[in-house]
């Protein structure tokens, strides 16, 4: 058998394959769950509270095995991070919920009540003399009779000697007569880990290594090829520094490519929204895949005291088919409800013709209508962006009906200009005035400084001057200045429910290539 300093050195060789890996933490798992749920048991007194914290203990472990500098200090590094979970698990306050032993008691219709009684009395009557031991012995004897752990096996876990840990068994049998002390032993054997296999489940924490898995299984999982390098990349910048997430694999069994992608991301630090992945075919999804790590998620949701949880789907038609139907009738089972239907729209401004609108352009300006970007309108005039404030809320409502919005404010609009990629602020916004009012803008954005890309921001027309050619006119005086400055492209999206705007949008010869379907699922 493979020494645990072996193990760790399979897991951490740069040479080994993810599927190497993978196998020799199994291995440790397996040695050392009893361990951890004995130690957590312990501590919490709750049978199921500490099989949560085993479980995130070796995700952590999984993550961070990696920093672990001294192999032969593995069992105290990990009781270690065990004592962080299980301190992350006292802080968070959890609701009550239906403890292992609590099922225990629920009068089953088939069982003779006598001896369903007895049996809960004769647990509670165990699990209390466990409790009354002072910590240190309780830790001592959960661990040495929990699974055949040897006394040096125990004392390597707790960081003590062996010479200590006899003594606090000693005292602790002291404490229990002889026949409570085999009651003792029967009740932790009967809840340890290692009774089946259910355990050594095959969830762990994504690594640096596994995206290029990933990348191929979201392409192949959903319809979104064209921006697959885009997703993988957004995924791998996140700024775990400033904001919480999440995430996870699921390995297959027999050392096949990874089988499902499960993660949440909180929108902004410090907030309690979050946004949802799940990736896997619809084959995989209905293997239960989707259930597990959906089940994973959901206690990391509940322990950040998460108050909602949204996602963005890929689809191909509205309503969505097959087989992103699968992946959606999933959600919805769990509660989610749609709130919006997008279309992914892409133009490229090499091919881009705009003759056939150039005379809209001349009537506009014969009416006295003038184009300029908000930067030279805040030149020009001290109060542009309250007049551009006001532009927004006229046609913001029509844009989102069945949603609550906030109306858009200067600061926002300041705070957007001041994130802005492309100098100076405000160029990229285009401006429709008319007797010195505001009356459409079409502006871009650009998500990092070097992309050729852009996408469009906001856009809009007040209702009194829709119908007229502001829209078109606009848009093609910002994407000439797009195509001006080098740029290789522009992407949008669209609600699928507003057909004047994708009306606009087909005008102006930009492609439908997919859509996204948003829903939200609140949690409190």
């Amino acid at each position: 058998m493979e020494s645990t300093e072996e193990l760790i050195g399979r897991c951490t060789g740069p040479d080994n394959s993810p599927q190497v890996k993978k196998r020799a933490f199994d291995q440790l798992v397996r040695r050392f769950q009893d361990m951890v749920f004995g130690w957590a048991y312990a501590r919490l007194g709750h049978v199921s509270l500490a099989q949560d914290v085993a479980q995130e203990t070796f995700l952590v472990a999984y993550g961070e095995l990696a920093k672990l500098r001294q192999p032969a200090a593995f069992p105290g590094w990990l009781r270690r991070i065990a004592l962080r979970q299980c301190n992350r698990f006292i802080r968070a306050k959890k609701l009550p919920q239906l403890s292992l032993e609590a099922a225990s008691s629920t009068p089953d219709p088939q069982a003779d009540p006598l001896r369903t009684s007895e049996n809960n009395q004769l647990r509670e009557h165990v699990q209390g003399a466990i409790a009354a031991l002072p910590e240190h012995e309780r830790q001592a004897v959960t661990l040495f009779y929990i699974s055949g752990y040897s006394a040096r096996e125990v004392a390597a876990f707790l960081g003590t000697s062996e010479t200590a840990l006899t003594n606090r068994l000693r005292r602790a049998r002291g404490r229990l007569k002889e026949r409570l002390i085999d009651m003792v032993q029967d009740h932790l054997q009967a809840e340890r880990p290692s009774r089946d296999q259910a355990f050594a489940q095959t969830i762990r924490q994504a690594v640096e290594g596994d995206w290029s898995a990933i990348g191929e299984m979201a392409t192949q999982s959903a319809p979104f090829d064209f921006f697959k390098e885009e997703w993988v990349d957004n995924r791998r910048s996140f700024d775990a520094g400033a904001r919480i997430r999440h995430h996870y694999v699921l390995d297959d069994p027999e050392g096949g490519p990874v089988l499902g992608y499960g993660a949440i991301e909180q929108d902004e630090p410090g907030g309690d929204r979050y946004r949802l992945f799940l990736v896997c075919s619809s084959a995989v999804l209905q293997r239960d895949v989707g259930t597990a790590l959906w089940d994973q998620l959901m206690s990391d949701l509940r322990r950040e005291g998460a108050r909602s949880v949204w996602l963005r789907e890929g689809v191909r038609h509205f309503p969505a088919q097959a087989p992103e139907r699968d992946l959606l009738d999933f959600f919805a089972s769990h509660g989610f409800a749609q709130r919006r239907g997008v279309w992914d729209l892409y133009l490229s401004l090499e091919e881009a013709d705009w003759d056939p609108l150039q005379a809209g352009c001349r009537a506009l300006a014969d009416r006295g209508i003038t184009i300029s970007s908000l930067a030279e309108e805040m030149q020009a005039d001290p109060t542009a962006l309250e007049k551009h404030a006001e532009l927004i809320n006229s046609w913001l409502p029509d844009v989102f009906q069945d949603q609550s919005y906030p109306p858009a404010r200067v600061a926002d609009i300041e705070a957007a200009l001041e994130r802005s990629t492309i100098a100076p602020a405000g160029q990229s916004c285009f401006v429709a005035k008319h007797e010195g009012i505001q009356v459409g803008c079409f502006s871009f954005r650009r998500d990092m400084a070097d992309s050729p890309h852009l996408r469009l921001g906001m856009a809009g027309v007040r209702p009194d001057y829709r119908r007229q050619g502001v829209a078109a006119v606009l848009a093609v005086q910002g994407l000439e200045w797009a195509r001006s400055q080098g740029f290789e492209s522009i992407r949008a999206f669209g609600d699928h429910r507003d057909s004047a705007g994708l009306g606009w949008a087909d005008k102006m010869g930009l492609r439908r290539r997919l859509g996204m379907v948003v829903m939200e699922k609140l949690l409190e």
